[in-house]
């Protein structure tokens, strides 16, 4: 199935919920660096492919961890993901590693709709100089 960015854009939304118990409000009007937020898909079900969501995520990382959710929902519209794969996102030397797996669903939000949530597992560093190695140490490739 395709389906072009301004459709998709249309008709899948990001919703970012604080978490309960963790809102830090900030004396300015809204939430502080500290609150963490959960942020998930809607509207993926019609496209026939599971939500997608991220828990815990901090107010600081909000417009990264959306950014990573638009871009792995619109990616899994033609390309199916299923729970357990890992996956990569950027091209820098910091590189996040994620795993997908099946929602706990710990609140019932879900019920019987499909959801994957997205698990950052790590931080893959790469050479910056040539992106495949570990560094370069007194002018020595190390490959």
């Amino acid at each position: 199935m395709s389906v072009d960015v301004e459709t998709y854009k249309k008709n899948v939304k990001i919703l970012m919920v604080p978490i309960p118990g963790t809102e830090i409000r900030h004396p300015k009007g809204g939430f502080a660096e500290g609150t963490l937020f959960w942020l998930h898909t809607f509207g993926m079900g019609q496209y026939d492919r599971p939500e997608i969501e991220m828990y815990n995520v901090p107010a600081l990382f909000l417009a990264d961890a959306a950014q990573h959710i638009n871009h792995w929902a619109y990616y899994s519209i033609d390309n199916e993901i299923k729970a357990g794969e890992n996956i990569q996102s950027g091209n820098s030397p910091l590189r996040p590693l994620f795993t997908m797996d099946e929602s706990p669903n710990e609140h019932d939000y879900w019920g019987e709709v499909p959801c994957l949530r997205i698990v950052l597992e790590a931080v893959l560093f790469q050479c910056a100089r040539c992106g495949e190695c570990e560094g370069h140490g007194d002018d020595k490739m190390v490959h």
